[in-house]
């Protein structure tokens, strides 16, 4: 009976809709059943990071340190620089961007937003290596810059030459002992940045961080079970943001692999708890 009542739903479905919405419906509906920010407020997703950040941060020895790798204009660092004010608590950000023209604006939103003293903008990219590498740009202020080419729009980009170090060594050079919070959005690169910081996710000197993961992981061959992978053994619980929480997993599952934009988070034993926790929908679907 269940099969006849998803033929009937099916083929009324294509029948009113046609092949092409209805393949757009089902996302979205698959979307909606993620928890997906995507179709809401970006705010909403961002705002429970940043107050997940300042509860972890008042167990923390301070200043309390966060990173954000790709800064770009600066927006987020400012935000959560306006959290971390907001919540009474000492602090130092340190904006890292990899393209010149970009870096201008950056250093000109901090000014803009009375950060100077407390986020402190940093010319270069950090990867799994050190030293020099191309980087394609497809215009200033453009979030999709990269240390990797937009398959099929490489004749739209330019290039140039960046600056690259691990950030094992960033660390250093900014005098962080510990992380607090590590964000990375390297369109693509992200998993090469998390493998520069071997020495710091050794040491636990990394307490909570996330990164981005979606189509542009396509072009380097990465995969979030090459994320998984990685960040397990160093103690992390990775799980996916939502608009509501964030929903952890015991592992990877091949559901999670969809290259699809999402944001993931990677935390510590002690700073899961930060997070309000979401269930993850495809229990519904294993043996009980």
């Amino acid at each position: 009976m269940a099969r006849l009542v998803k033929r009937v739903l099916s083929d009324s479905c294509r029948f009113l809709l046609g092949r092409s919405r209805m393949a757009r419906l089902g996302r979205f509906l698959y979307n909606e059943a993620c928890l997906a920010p995507g179709s809401y407020p970006e705010s909403l997703a961002d705002a429970m990071v940043r107050d997940a950040v300042c509860r972890y941060a008042r167990t923390r020895p301070q200043p309390f340190v966060v990173i954000d790798v790709g800064a770009n204009v600066g927006e987020w660092s400012c935000a959560m620089a306006d959290s971390l004010t907001a919540a009474g608590l000492p602090y130092r950000i340190h904006a890292v961007e990899a393209f010149p023209d970009t870096f201008q604006t950056l250093t000109q939103t901090i000014r803009a937003r009375g950060r100077d003293e407390t986020v402190t903008p940093f010319l270069g990219a950090a990867s799994n290596e050190t030293g020099e590498k191309t980087f394609y740009s497809i215009g200033k202020d453009m979030g999709t810059n990269s240390l990797h080419p937009i398959p099929g729009r490489e004749g739209d980009m330019t290039k140039c030459v960046v600056s690259c170090s691990r950030l094992d060594d960033l660390a250093d050079r900014f005098g962080a002992k510990e992380i607090g919070f590590l964000k990375v959005d390297a369109e693509g690169h992200d998993l090469d940045v998390l493998r520069g910081a071997s020495g710091l996710l050794a040491a636990g000197r990394v307490g909570m961080l996330q990164f981005e993961y979606n189509q542009r992981w396509i072009t380097p061959r990465h995969f979030l079970r090459d994320a998984f992978e990685y960040l397990t053994p160093f103690g992390f619980r990775i799980g996916r943001i939502s608009r509501l929480g964030v929903e952890f997993y015991d592992g990877w599952h091949h559901e999670l692999e969809r290259f699809q934009e999402a944001n993931f988070v990677a935390a510590s034993k002690d700073a899961v708890n930060a997070f309000p926790p979401v269930t993850w929908w495809y229990r519904a679907f294993l043996p009980t």
